[in-house]
């Protein structure tokens, strides 16, 4: 596959770098849910991240919301819904019993530029004040 840059949203640092097209847009993801929610956005390492991509600390609501950035070229569907439920809680669980993770953890935002099947919309509906999915455009696609 070849990196197809289809925006000058690409940070100037990652241009030409050989950066992988999931670092960019997981970074992108978290700097623009970052700047939505009036927070501070972080990026997780690409291995062994505990299954997120970066989590935001917002001021506006008080909340920690995991970030997760799928880079899909058809919608997300209802088992990427429910895997990330899964590993909402098992944050939650951490976050409360642990200082591995120091925050209380309230959410997850699912990002996809391809937005969401039907089935995934149902499953977010259900449990809305965990899931919160958004279709967010990222600046390099595959």
């Amino acid at each position: 596959n070849t990196l197809k840059h289809k925006s000058s949203a690409i940070p100037p640092t990652a241009q030409g770098r050989g950066f992988p097209c999931e670092g960019i847009n997981e970074r992108h993801c978290v700097g623009h849910l970052a700047r939505e929610y009036d927070g501070k956005g972080y990026t997780t390492r690409k291995t062994k991240d505990g299954g997120i991509d970066g989590y935001v600390i917002s001021n506006r609501t008080s909340e920690t919301l995991l970030i997760q950035s799928k880079l899909h070229e058809q919608s997300a569907g209802f088992g990427v819904v429910t895997q990330y439920l899964g590993v909402l809680k098992y944050w939650q669980e951490i976050s409360a019993s642990t200082e591995k993770f120091p925050y209380s953890i309230t959410k997850m935002i699912i990002c996809c530029p391809a937005g969401f099947s039907l089935d995934a919309q149902e499953v977010a509906k259900r449990f809305a004040k965990d899931i919160v999915l958004a279709k967010i455009p990222f600046p390099v696609q595959m």
